[in-house]
């Protein structure tokens, strides 16, 4: 947080800048690999977010594969 704070030099255009931080630097990364889970046929459960060297890396964390239980047939 304090990373995108930083970025926000000027006090009347503060919410403006996180927002354009989110919306330029953040979702774009993020977005990608959604999608590239997705087609893969990989849910995300979860996207952490942290700070290294003034820049955003991202962990995704992946749902644990669904199991479905038929009655009859042991799993």
């Amino acid at each position: 947080m304090r990373l995108v704070v930083g970025r926000c030099t000027e006090s009347e255009s503060g919410g403006r800048m996180i927002d354009a931080i989110v919306t330029n630097t953040m979702l774009p990364s993020i977005s990608r690999e959604f999608l590239a889970r997705m087609i893969d046929g990989r849910a995300i459960e979860l996207v952490r977010v942290s700070v290294e060297d003034s820049d955003f890396p991202y962990r995704f964390d992946e749902c644990a594969p669904a199991v479905v239980a038929i009655p009859g047939i042991p799993r």
